[in-house]
């Protein structure tokens, strides 16, 4: 039984960036369009590959008051990147959803199916239970796992941090906690972990009773709203500040036009996602948060399937 509820689980999380991906939105990658080198079906192999990372984990330390995050990242990352041969598609969206799979995983050990079952559907409890995890967990974990790995991603591409991040190329340990504490004010999913995922939590709320295929028009649509309201710290990092504050205010101008005409605003969208295919300008982070909440909500579907088929 165990089992068959930690499979639930890492399914329906990792779901979550084959569901993101398969919407089409601006500068993003979808079964319409790729991106630079990236395409949508490393997506949606990632995220099959990623469900058994978690639940490789999930099975692994199963019985542990805390496991080293930092390893289990690394463990979980290269699952998915295995199989799609692509460069990083998915680490933002595994730094997310890990602690919620292990926060979930060590309630367990210390509750009965029944009361687990009972707060799949609870979003703000599972986002609590992560964040309490992560936190707890984070301090004991060896942050140079993650370092390791972005090294491994963007190699010479990576500049060296010095004073309050860590050096990317120093053998020094860092917790990874540290890591997300001091690199919370120049990246946005860094800063979703410590803060206990606000924006992700705003998201689930207003999708959480969402279906299909209104499902995929409210995704594009919180997409964009959060993309006019937030820094993007993928296109920052990869490409500049400058451009990052474009995009979000190209995203501003488009919602603007929806005030006057919708034919408008989607034509905006339109004419803005072909110059940002034309130069590889990707929200990888602001997806990363979708692609996470959409988990989420997930696993309120998985409830409804445990309740029906084994509790009741």
């Amino acid at each position: 039984m165990r089992e068959f509820i930690q499979k639930m689980i890492s399914v329906a999380l990792a779901s979550g960036l084959a569901i993101e991906s398969s919407v089409h939105k601006p500068g993003n990658v979808s079964p319409l369009r790729g991106v630079g080198d990236s395409f949508h079906h490393g997506f949606i192999l990632a995220s099959h590959m990623i469900s058994h990372g978690l639940l490789d984990v999930m099975r692994s330390y199963e019985k542990s008051d805390c496991i080293d995050l930092g390893e289990a990242i690394y463990k979980v990352y290269k699952y998915g990147e295995r199989i799609h041969g692509m460069r990083n598609l998915h680490l933002g969206f595994v730094l997310m959803i890990l602690p919620i799979a292990l926060g979930l995983n060590r309630f367990y050990d210390t509750n009965d199916e029944r009361s687990l079952i009972n707060i799949l559907s609870d979003h703000e409890k599972i986002f609590d239970i992560s964040h309490e995890y992560l936190k707890e967990c984070g301090t004991r974990s060896d942050g140079r796992f993650l370092l390791k790995l972005l090294h491994e991603i963007y190699g010479k591409d990576v500049a060296i941090h010095r004073g309050y991040t860590p050096d990317i190329f120093s053998d020094e340990y860092v917790s990874l906690w540290d890591l997300i504490r001091h690199g919370r004010r120049s990246d946005v999913v860094l800063d979703e972990l410590y803060s206990s995922y606000p924006r992700t939590r705003s998201v689930v709320e207003v999708i959480k009773d969402s279906r299909e295929p209104e499902l995929y028009v409210v995704i594009k649509d919180l997409f964009i709203k959060i993309s006019s309201r937030y820094i993007d710290t993928h296109i920052a990092r990869r490409k500049s500040l400058f451009l990052a504050l474009i995009y979000r205010d190209h995203m501003r101008f488009c919602l603007d036009l929806m005030k006057i005409s919708e034919k408008l605003f989607d034509k905006c969208i339109e004419f803005f996602d072909e110059i940002y295919r034309k130069i590889s300008l990707n929200p990888g982070s602001i997806a990363d948060i979708m692609a996470c909440a959409i988990g989420v909500r997930n696993l309120s579907l998985v409830k409804k399937d445990l309740s029906t088929n084994v509790l009741f």
